[in-house]
């Protein structure tokens, strides 16, 4: 049964409101359904739907907002409280230095993967390796792609998915953010796709495991590719595929960087041990303290069999 949206307590000529009401009395709907920011979701729509940024609301909670629009905006309150993510109703999540499109083809961009950018940035510039070969694996909406293309400008990239609708998008993203001919777009499972050497391997699998996907939030698990999302058992299935097709096409000294769910950590670096063909491996947590990401280097000296 759909929530019913009490509608505003204030009446306006043709159903309008004010910015200052909406927000007051849609934060207050989004909040008697428990949902957990429902100021900020409310200040999202309302920028989205005029137009503007988040800080104009502030300084305008005068100015009017016509019928149509108030109309439109209350069905997107309505569309919230169903548990659609706000990403998905705007059509819009930033990450990085961009604001992306995004649509349930694709995972929402999380700010915590950030730091696999971060991380991947600082370990090519401790290399001197020229026009570094990049490829990041389950691009989605294209996120770290970008972002790593936009960072290093003399780097080579390729992005690989296996849903071709996740790839249209991304590549609908690159070309929006200028970058349509600085990433190369593969429809491919995994690295199965590639050919070549590559200096960075980079990926955020699916790691949810069967147990953890059974208690996410309703707005994840009902709204987001579960492609995207799960993998079997403890979660860690598709860090042992690339942990074991990743040695044959990274070059001497090249790394793979991996996100991994906390709790996996330990698990994903015994996955690199037994491998033998990593040699330096380390987990990093991110801001909250949560493990966030692992990295492995290709040995010098390993062979390909």
């Amino acid at each position: 049964m759909s929530p019913v949206v009490e509608r505003p307590l204030v009446s306006f000529p043709g159903g309008g409101t004010t910015i200052g009401l909406f927000l007051k009395e849609a934060s207050a709907a989004l909040a008697r359904a428990g949902l957990p920011s429902p100021r900020l979701d409310a200040e999202v729509l309302l920028a989205r739907r005029l137009g503007r940024e988040r800080a104009y609301l502030f300084a305008h909670g005068d100015e009017a907002i016509g019928g149509d629009t108030a109309a439109s905006l209350w069905s997107w309150v309505e569309r919230r409280l169903r548990g659609e993510p706000v990403a998905y109703i705007v059509g819009r999540k930033d990450f990085w230095t961009f604001s992306l499109s995004v649509d349930p083809r694709v995972l929402i961009p999380r700010p915590e993967t950030e730091l696999l950018v971060e991380e991947a940035l600082k370990i090519l510039s401790r290399s001197a390796t020229v026009h570094p070969r990049i490829v990041d694996v389950g691009t989605g909406s294209g996120a770290i792609a970008l972002a790593l293309a936009k960072e290093r400008p003399d780097a080579f990239v390729v992005a690989t998915d296996i849903s071709p609708p996740a790839v249209e998008l991304a590549r609908r993203n690159a070309s929006a953010a200028g970058l349509g001919g600085r990433v190369s777009f593969v429809v491919g499972d995994l690295l199965s796709c590639l050919g070549g050497e590559f200096d960075l391997v980079i990926s955020n699998p699916p790691y949810i495991g069967d147990e953890e996907y059974r208690s996410l939030p309703p707005g994840v698990r009902d709204f987001e590719p579960p492609v995207a999302l799960c993998a079997p058992g403890d979660g860690t299935f598709f860090h042992r595929l690339l942990i074991g097709e990743c040695p044959g096409i990274l070059a001497q000294g090249g790394w793979l960087v991996m996100e991994v769910g906390d709790g996996q950590g330990e698990a994903v670096l015994a996955l690199i041990e037994e491998a033998d063909a990593f040699g330096e491996s380390y987990l990093k947590r991110d801001y909250a303290g949560r493990e966030r990401l692992v990295a492995a280097r290709r040995k010098e000296a390993w062979t390909r069999s």
